[in-house]
Order: C-alpha cells, then sequence, then structure tokens
C-alpha cells in the first residue's frame, strides 16, 4: 500500500502539476464530455461548436448545483464513484464554512489554487465537461491538493471539524490540536488522505468503513451533518471512536 501524503513521489506531484497547467484547456477549448444521461450541463451554451458552461458565480447555491450534478456515482463503472457529498444540504452546510470572497470566475483563466470556493466553482465545471474523477476531488470540500493550503488538505478538514463538532460532541479542542493529530510532522504522518487523478478505485470518501485515514473522518463529519447523530463526531476524532482506526484499503 503506497501511502499518498507525505510519501506522494516526485512523479505523482510533477504528473499533478502538470495536469493543473493543462486545466486551460478542459474550458473553452475542449469539446465537452457527455453527461452520464446523455443531456448538457446546466446554463450551458455552444461557442464556436463547443460547449461551455457558464455557470461561474461563486455562491453555495451555485456551487453545490454544480457538483451534485457533476460528481457522482454514476460514473462508476468508468470513472469510479466521484461523491463528494452525502446531500445537497451538507454541501450548503460545509460551503458556508469555505471562502467565498472572490468574485465570478473566468472560464478561461485557471482560477488560483488556493482553499476558496472560487476554485472548487471552477472544478465543479470542469467536472461537469470532462473527466470528473480527477477534478471533483478538487471541487470538493477538501480540496484534493488543489484548492486548498499548498496541497495540505489538514487545515481544510479541521477549520470544518471545529466548526461542526462543537460542545459535548467536540472532537479536537482546538485548531492546534486538530492540526497536530492530521499532521503531526507537516507530512501526514497522521491521517492519511487517499486521494488519486488516475485509480478510478480511489476518491475522497473511499475507505471510510473502517480505515484511519483522513477521507474516513471527511465521511463521518458529513454523516453526523446528514443524519445527526453525536456518534459521528467522535469517529472523526485522534483516537477514530472505534472506526476509523484501521489499517487503509489496499488500493
Amino acid at each position: 500500500m503506497k501511502r499518498r501524503g507525505a510519501a506522494w513521489s516526485m512523479a505523482g506531484w510533477v504528473a499533478l502539476s502538470a495536469a493543473q497547467i493543462g486545466c486551460n484547456a478542459v474550458l473553452g477549448i475542449d469539446p465537452a464530455s457527455p453527461e452520464p444521461d446523455g443531456g448538457q450541463p446546466p446554463d450551458a451554451t455552444v461557442r464556436d461548436g463547443m460547449t461551455v458552461t457558464t455557470s461561474y458565480v461563486v455562491s453555495c447555491a451555485n456551487y453545490c448545483n454544480l457538483i451534485q450534478a457533476a460528481c457522482t456515482g454514476a460514473q462508476a463503472l468508468t470513472q469510479g464513484d466521484n461523491t463528494e457529498y452525502l446531500s445537497s444540504d451538507v454541501c450548503m452546510q460545509l460551503c458556508a464554512l469555505m471562502d467565498a470572497s472572490a468574485e465570478v470566475l473566468d472560464p478561461a483563466a485557471d482560477p488560483k489554487a488556493d482553499d476558496t470556493l472560487n476554485c472548487r466553482v471552477w472544478h465543479a465545471n470542469a467536472a461537469l465537461q470532462e473527466d470528473p474523477h480527477y477534478h471533483c476531488p478538487h471541487a470538493g470540500p477538501l480540496g484534493g491538493r488543489m484548492c486548498d493550503q499548498m496541497a495540505d488538505p489538514c487545515p481544510s478538514f479541521c477549520r470544518m471539524n471545529l466548526a461542526i463538532c462543537t460542545g459535548d460532541n467536540a472532537a479536537y479542542a482546538s485548531l492546534d490540536d486538530c492540526m497536530n493529530a492530521c499532521e503531526p510532522d507537516g507530512g501526514y504522518a497522521g491521517y492519511l488522505y487517499e486521494v488519486s487523478p488516475a485509480d478510478t478505485e480511489v476518491n475522497d470518501l473511499e475507505g471510510w468503513e473502517s480505515s484511519n485515514t483522513l477521507n474516513c473522518r471527511m465521511y463521518h463529519l458529513q454523516n453526523y451533518l446528514f443524519l445527526g447523530d453525536p456518534a459521528h463526531c467522535s469517529h472523526t476524532s485522534l483516537s477514530g471512536g472505534g472506526v476509523c482506526v484501521g489499517d487503509p484499503p489496499d488500493l
């Protein structure tokens, strides 16, 4: 089992960087891939014979509509399960914790790789047009090592966790407490984060059943919002609450 955190190979980083440089080719240049149902992306126009999505408004409503349409389990046979949120309501609640200060995006320009809503909106649009397995993690709550802080999903997770699991349900005493658990040496020696733009069997919520991963904890943070059962907050803790404790799946 290769660790996909600090132990990411240099080749993996080079490939990811090259893919980011090529993102401009996705929107407004390359033809859009068909949606699973054969339909076109919402709010689409045709420019020079090519479908171009125009939904770049930086708002939670637009973002959640886009990502729920683009990132689903419907592509499982060919692209894996690309689901990022358990429901639209969960998406809206987590989106409210994202930085939405940026203005409307230019579809022709790559967004700044940062932990912002506008970065996620851009990649949600890209996922509607081609390769959702690559773009959905970037559009998701953890940022997929692109829409986050310097390819680090821990700050996004910890900020959300501290805001959601509070009081008697708190999994961490402070942001520092969470960050020290998530990445004690700054190199993901804490919670392994499984994400792969190439392996269709890996997604942001992969291995949630019983693995000591950030993916497992993110799944249970969402499940707390989805079901309201405080036990799910304990599963996001350092101990894993007896659930997020096993070896990651051999993917």
